[in-house]
């Protein structure tokens, strides 16, 4: 699920402030699956049957109501409701009025409020056909009366489900939140005997589709809501009708984007209409011939068509007595049965709970179980009348939800080990099961308050995070989406990018129609010399070059891609994207439109002044700035753990500084670390040129032993900036080899001869301020990183070449014979977040992470006697 928004005024784009409306809507991602009428759990008339009509149902003779149906008397009776006086009673509080114990189904103890009663009761209001709760209080959401005519008691059937769910093994240390999630099934209640199909997909007995649904805000509130119930119609996501509720003619099935669908559906299909929103039990009831419809529509005859075509579990029957039936079947016929599953990932933030806390809530028919972090939350279990339910996010947070152990998440990331509540910004997940298994119309209410979403799978796109890698000193940047752009959208991307290319190298830039087109908007913090944030520019991203999507799994769809930085007036910026960039995509709209934010609005049009609009496979577009923008991150790809320096075999003598070491190993081996030393130079700023992409001519110069500019690290028993190794007439006396790295790391290399014996061992480190002293003082005051823990100065320009050089000796400090020695190099860089001058110029925070790298070489040696 995602909100969109227009973000919070007080964000200058170019000079020029926001202006901004209302939030639009709330995505939140939904499979739905769509079952045949005769599927044995669904249209059971369970309370008919425990009100003691089940003989005369059977005797009625309707396909699907036999002596099997007949004869599953516990999980007709087992159903929650007035009749059968089974499962719990829910009060006009929207609590139950009994709580479930069992520990296997049971919510948390610290979820098991009871309502005192009375019992809520559910039906039609005084003077209207209007349906609504009679006596709740201000606590239960969903339609209310003034005033009930005839109403019936609202109950629930407790324990159909395990109250964990079961979660896949993760992938790359993500779980698939949508099909590596399952929903157990507890106790065999309630016409659940097929319970592992309803939201599994299962061949020739369901159809998946795979949606949005969107929850419009509430004018003036911070709530996002919808609301079907049988005052408007009523929920069918499968149907298309030409008007609202009741007025609307059944047309076909909802609109379905193939793209988004799973391989074994892509030609979306579904069973189709098969039912009739109306109630019509098969056999002879009482009211059958006095029933009337919102309109005030006698829906006798309907009904009586229906059964007559075979009922409610004989696919056809309802289409037949549609056609038969004029307009009144039309605006009946419906596809009902199915279920739903949903999903969203949510932040928790303590400041948002003030000054009341985050809320999801629910009302409605039948089956609804909310889990949060795999743990179960609200329980609606059974085919009852609308009933509340309600997640109350800070209850969860105090309470540590889902992170104690046993349960399900309890080792993911939305947990902090040792903390006894929800930490700020931790990461949560929502999963909700429907089903709607009776056609007598739909009720289904849900409203929150969540205020922040992750982007919707199947929803408008979304920039959810940027990396940027330097490589071979070039810069290659790639964006990941929540969701595929569709084709239209590459397109046109694509077609303005000759144009995008011309702002290359230039200095300034057309935008617009017949120019290039700012599809990104990028905003980047400013500051002082000291380093404090005194503003935020805005810019544009003109894209020169865009690769085709790569599905990445729970990253997302990630594109590769080039361009341009301009300013609002076409100004080049030439520095390119920066470590802590804020990005999102533009979106179209105009001065008179709501949600127009300024001028770079207005450029988001094609070459013939047609909107540009950003869609994704699902057919959403981009309709304003997510409230969260993505930041791009930087990182350094080393493709080469080291590069000998100085190839030669016939090397100077060492007999010299090998006696020194013979003499402070006193006849046992040396300390790993005083086998070699670290010669470290702090690559200088040069604008216009990638530190890390070094010629080879200056690592050669800046790694020979002695350079100028370099500092030493020698081993144990060796002070510090007196190396050992030289230098003579160009050729070392020690073994070299060479990297760059922008990290702290360690050292390890083995050393044997050409039989395989073991030679030597060296290790070394450079600790974390150990390698910022050697980088040198602060490049300038003002060359820092934005960071989450505030601005990071840049220490020269971020990078070191460092020189191993490895001392001709054994482990016992002897010197090494003429011959052939394999290297075995391995070199481990610790994780780091840098601040990089990149080419020399721009700051870049690097989010490096822990690698490590391994080569072996074999080098000659021929010691040249003096």
């Amino acid at each position: 699920m995602k909100k969109y928004s227009w973000l919070m005024a007080g964000m200058v784009l170019a000079g020029t402030t926001l202006s901004f409306g209302a939030d639009k809507i709330a995505q939140l991602d939904i499979v739905v699956r769509d079952f045949s009428v005769t599927h044995p759990d669904f249209e059971n008339f369970s309370e008919e049957y425990a009100a003691g009509h089940g003989a005369e149902i059977q005797g009625y003779g309707k396909a699907g109501y036999d002596a099997t149906w007949f004869a599953n008397d516990a999980l007709h009776r087992s159903c929650g409701n007035q009749s059968s006086r089974q499962g719990a009673m829910i009060g006009t509080n929207g609590l139950p009025m009994t709580a479930n114990e069992d520990p296997g189904t049971s919510l948390p103890a610290y979820l098991r409020q009871t309502s005192p009663g009375p019992v809520l009761k559910y039906g039609e209001c005084a003077g209207s056909k209007h349906r609504g709760y009679h006596n709740a209080t201000s606590d239960v959401s969903g339609e209310s009366c003034a005033a009930g005519a005839w109403g019936n008691e609202v109950w629930y059937t407790p324990g159909m489900v395990m109250n964990h769910l079961a979660f896949d093994p993760p992938k790359e240390g993500e779980y698939d939140m949508y099909d590596g999630v399952h929903i157990q099934k507890g106790f065999d209640r309630c016409d659940n005997a097929h319970f592992d199909q309803w939201y599994s997909d299962v061949p020739n007995v369901n159809w998946r589709i795979n949606r949005t649904l969107d929850l419009p805000q509430v004018s003036g509130t911070n709530y996002y809501q919808v609301d079907y119930n049988y005052n408007n119609g009523g929920y069918s996501p499968l149907d298309s009708t030409d008007g609202a509720g009741y007025s609307g003619n059944h047309l076909g099935q909802a609109a379905c984007v193939p793209e988004v669908q799973e391989a074994s559906n892509k030609g979306c299909q579904q069973f189709g209409a098969q039912s009739l929103s109306i109630f019509c039990p098969p056999y002879n009831y009482q009211y059958a011939g006095d029933q009337t419809d919102y309109n005030n529509q006698n829906t006798a005859a309907l009904c009586n068509s229906w059964l007559a075509n075979g009922g409610p579990k004989v696919e056809g029957a309802a289409q037949a007595a549609a056609a038969a039936n004029g307009s009144l079947g039309a605006q009946h016929l419906r596809n009902y049965g199915f279920t739903m599953m949903g999903y969203a990932k949510f932040k928790y933030k303590p400041e948002n709970q003030v000054p009341n806390h985050e809320v999801f809530e629910f009302t409605g028919d039948d089956d609804m179980w909310i889990f949060v972090d795999g743990v179960l939350v609200v329980d609606l279990g059974g085919t009852h009348l609308a009933a509340p339910g309600r997640v109350d996010v800070e209850t969860l947070a105090q309470n540590n939800h889902g992170c104690h152990e046993g349960e399900p998440l309890a080792g993911y990331s939305n947990c902090v080990a040792g903390s006894a509540t929800w930490q700020a910004n931790t990461w949560h997940h929502l999963h909700f099961f429907y089903a709607d298994r009776q056609t007598d119309g739909s009720n289904m209410f849900m409203r929150t308050s969540l205020s922040e979403l992750a982007p919707s799978k199947y929803g408008q796109p979304t920039v959810t995070d940027v990396m940027v890698t330097i490589k071979d000193g070039k810069t290659v940047a790639s964006m990941f989406l929540n969701t595929a752009l569709n084709q239209a959208t590459i397109d046109a991307i694509k077609a303005n990018a000759a144009a995008a290319a011309a702002c290359a190298g230039a200095s300034t830039c057309k935008l617009g129609a017949g120019g290039a087109v700012p599809v990104i908007i990028v905003t980047r913090n400013k500051y002082d010399a000291n380093g404090n944030v005194i503003g935020q520019d805005t810019l544009g991203l003109v894209v020169t070059e865009m690769s085709a999507g790569e599905d990445k799994g729970a990253d997302g769809v990630m594109y590769s891609f080039s361009g341009v930085l301009v300013d609002k007036d076409g100004k080049v910026d030439a520095s390119g994207l920066r470590g802590g960039d804020g990005m999102a995509f533009n979106y179209y709209t105009t001065p008179d439109i709501e949600n127009y934010t300024g001028i770079w609005n207005e450029l988001m049009v094609n070459p013939d002044g047609t909107p540009l609009k950003i869609t994704s496979v699902s057919g959403k577009s981009v309709e304003g700035f997510p409230e969260e923008w993505a930041k791009a991150t930087f990182s350094v790809d080393y493709e080469e753990v080291s590069v000998p320096q100085d190839k030669s075999i016939n090397r100077p003598d060492f007999a010299q500084q090998s006696q020194k070491l013979t003499d402070i190993a006193g006849g046992d081996d040396l300390s790993p670390s005083a086998t070699g030393e670290l010669q470290m130079y702090s690559i200088p700023l040069v604008a216009g040129q990638d530190p890390m992409n070094m010629s080879q001519a200056d690592m050669l110069k800046y790694a020979t032993a002695g350079a100028e500019g370099t500092f030493t690290k020698t081993g144990k028993g060796l002070p510090d900036g007196q190396p050992l190794c030289f230098a003579e007439n160009g050729v070392e006396s020690c073994v070299s080899y060479a990297f760059t790295t922008t990290q702290p790391f360690r050292v390890n290399v083995r050393v044997f001869d050409h039989m395989g014996h073991f030679v030597n061992q060296y290790n070394q480190q450079m600790t974390a301020e150990e390698f910022k002293a050697a980088l040198g003082p602060q490049a300038s005051p003002g060359n820092v990183c934005e960071s989450p823990d505030g601005p990071i100065p840049a220490y020269g320009s971020g990078a070191m070449l460092v020189a191993m050089k490895l001392y001709p000796v054994s482990q016992k400090g002897r010197k090494l014979a003429t011959g052939p020695y394999i290297y075995q190099i391995t070199i481990i860089r610790e994780e780091a977040t840098p601040c990089y001058m990149s080419f020399g110029q721009t700051p870049q925070l690097l989010e490096q992470n822990y690698s490590r790298t391994s080569e072996t070489h074999t080098r000659g040696y021929h010691r040249i006697k003096k």
